[in-house]
């Protein structure tokens, strides 16, 4: 089945990071396919519903590329907050 979406457009629903490399995210079609996706270097995709064009399939998952443009949406997309090079993230004590 995953195979017939090759060169077709899904909505996806961004999850959070990628298993499958540092510079991706991954979410899931309507149908729960799984969907591999280039992390966009300015804004934070995560829980935003995507229309993407699916490029791969593989057997369990789909690689998609993101549009050109985001259009209307781009104006509600959460610029991404980057964390200062000589901080470090804050950890929280366990009780």
């Amino acid at each position: 089945h995953l195979k017939t979406l090759v060169g077709k457009t899904v909505r996806v629903l961004v999850e959070g990071p990628s298993k499958s490399g540092a510079d991706r995210v991954q979410g899931r079609t309507e149908r729960h396919e799984i969907v591999h996706l280039p992390d966009h270097p300015r804004f934070d995709l995560v829980g935003q519903e995507l229309t993407v064009k699916v490029d791969e399939a593989f057997n369990h998952s789909l690689l998609a590329s993101l549009p050109d443009s985001f259009g209307d949406l781009e104006k509600s997309l959460p610029v991404k907050k980057l964390m200062p090079t000589n901080s470090q993230p804050r950890r929280l004590a366990v009780l």
